[in-house]
């Protein structure tokens, strides 16, 4: 006899009434991407050493978020952006997802320009893109535990080397902010499962399952513990 988890949070609930709620959130994030692109092609909405710390600009904590050096750029973000904010607010909710990732982008621009030079500017949405894999990866691996936690490790790791892990190296990059906000990314979705395993965990579905052995007559038989 032995019990097999065969439910989790992340598929024991019916999420497909929070498709559209999330699907609408997913377009408010690109929405407010593509104006601050079109904004910071006017105005210069970036940080750096210098406005933040010396000019006090604090401001620019937040609007370099959204600004972006040109479509190019902007498009290569939302490729990201689009899907993972939309996971994110369908499984997560839609506030733990707004706040989480401004707090951790905002977080991840202050780091990041505290050690770049002083003239040095940050701008992009690249920075809550990792914090949001970081996040989703993390909480994927607390509560997925269906499977050991070496498939969740190859797993994880194989989002890292298909998608996280830059091909070739471009100079006007910030891969520190890439890796910045997935550190904290990872730290948020950590803290967020131990404030909530109870009730994440409160969703777990188990099987106690009974082997061929266990009877003289019969095969396995199965009952559901919800």
């Amino acid at each position: 006899m032995r019990l097999e988890l065969t439910k989790t949070y992340l598929n024991a609930l019916p999420f497909q009434n929070k498709v559209q709620w999330a699907s609408v959130h997913a377009a408010i994030w690109i929405l407010l991407a593509v104006l601050g692109t079109g904004m910071s092609l006017r105005l210069d909405w970036s940080i750096s050493h210098q406005s933040f710390f010396s000019d006090h600009q604090y401001w620019r904590g937040l609007s370099s978020l959204f600004a972006h050096a040109n479509i190019e750029h902007l498009l290569s973000n939302l490729f990201m952006l689009a899907p993972l904010s939309f996971f994110l607010t369908k499984y997560y909710g839609a506030w733990r997802t707004w706040f989480s990732a401004i707090t951790g982008g905002v977080l991840t621009n202050i780091i990041v320009i505290s050690d770049y030079h002083h003239e040095v500017k940050l701008l992009g949405i690249s920075g809550i893109v990792f914090f949001m894999w970081g996040y989703w990866l993390a909480m994927y691996f607390m509560i997925e535990r269906r499977e050991t936690w070496i498939r969740r490790i190859m797993k994880a790791s194989m989002i890292y080397i298909v998608l996280l892990i830059p091909s070739e190296f471009n100079p006007q990059v910030s891969y520190l902010a890439h890796g910045v906000g997935n550190v904290l990314g990872l730290l948020f979705g950590l803290m967020t499962y131990a404030l909530n395993h109870k009730k994440l965990r409160s969703y777990d579905q188990w099987e106690i399952i009974y082997e061929p052995e266990d009877f003289q007559e019969s095969a396995s038989a199965h009952f559901i513990l919800e």
